[in-house]
């Protein structure tokens, strides 16, 4: 049996290590999905001792691998028994979008006998991801548009959303530039949220407007943008508390991508925040925040007028 474990933070990166684990197959394979969240570790072994009709070997994918750490020991047997059957041809790939624990005795007892894959973004090289992909299509990139185009997106399934978009829109030319981005692909919504943060922490009042007026334009709720903003200003109170004592913004980045679980790009602009911030400020907000949300909920105040006194405050 060839048994895989795929960590990743990002679906569309876990697919693609799969894609490439099958094309190094030289023989037909039977393919089959499972999830523990909805199937039990029995559904696996079942499909493992079950021959093919065709007499193919079988290829697995049993996602949110985390969740063996709720498998009886007898159960967590019987497949460990499987997995450990040499003469098998059969691919087993467990997944998981997590951070597994594997100091957890069901995890660590998989872990000893499979291939630990990491393709977490956070390790990932996003230049070379571009250019492969869109030379594989027969594309060409300005270099100076690289990095635009990877501050435009949050993940590698929003990378392969805009550059198929890209590629639609220079069908006949073939050659993607900067003009192209800023016209097809829209600025994600984290980075006008970490902006509106920075202003409101900033106390810029014009800025502040501005960001709310591009908001509104994008048909974005009063609301939405209030949980937002809640979500940021506690992910930038927890960001400083886990920096409290480090002694560089690189020290500081690298701790919270890893606490976090986000590239280390995104990080670096949270850490960079955290030494810029008052402490005092961020607990402010969140508590005049709080009252907000509670107030429109309780139908005490109208959610735009509401959220602009906060912003006017």
């Amino acid at each position: 049996m060839h048994n895989y474990i795929i960590v990743s933070d990002d679906k569309e990166a876990l697919k693609d290590k799969i894609e490439e684990i099958k094309k190094t197959l030289t023989i037909e394979y039977d393919y089959s999905n499972y999830d523990l969240d909805s199937d039990d570790i029995y559904d696996v072994l079942d499909e493992i001792q079950t021959f093919s009709m065709f007499g193919n070997p079988k290829f697995i994918i049993v996602s949110s691998f985390e969740k063996i750490v709720n498998v009886s020991e007898a159960k967590l047997n019987e497949l460990t028994a499987q997995i450990n059957d040499l003469s098998s041809e059969n691919y087993l790939i467990f997944t998981s979008i997590k951070s597994p624990d594997f100091k957890l005795p069901n995890l660590a007892n998989i872990r000893k006998y499979s291939t630990l894959i990491d393709v977490n973004t956070r390790n990932f090289s996003f230049d070379s991801y571009i250019k492969k992909y869109l030379s594989s299509e027969g594309y060409e990139i300005d270099s100076a548009a690289i990095p635009v185009l990877i501050s435009y997106v949050d993940g590698i399934s929003s990378l392969k959303q805009a550059l198929d978009l890209l590629m639609c829109y220079k069908l006949e030319e073939k050659r993607i530039v900067i003009d192209d981005i800023l016209k097809m692909i829209s600025k994600p919504l984290d980075d006008d949220l970490y902006a509106l943060t920075n202003k409101v922490l900033d106390n810029d009042k014009r800025g502040i407007m501005e960001s709310y007026r591009d908001l509104k334009i994008r048909n974005i709720a009063p609301t939405f943008i209030i949980s937002l903003l809640i979500a940021k200003f506690q992910e930038l109170y927890n960001a400083y508390m886990i920096a409290e004592g480090t002694r560089s913004v690189n020290e500081a980045k690298k701790k919270i991508a890893e606490v976090f679980g986000i590239p280390e790009k995104r990080a670096f602009y949270i850490a960079n925040n955290t030494r810029n911030t008052n402490i005092k400020a961020i607990l402010k907000n969140l508590k005049a925040l709080d009252e907000l949300d509670y107030n429109i909920k309780s139908g005490n105040i109208d959610q735009f007028i509401g959220l602009e006194l906060y912003f006017l405050r």
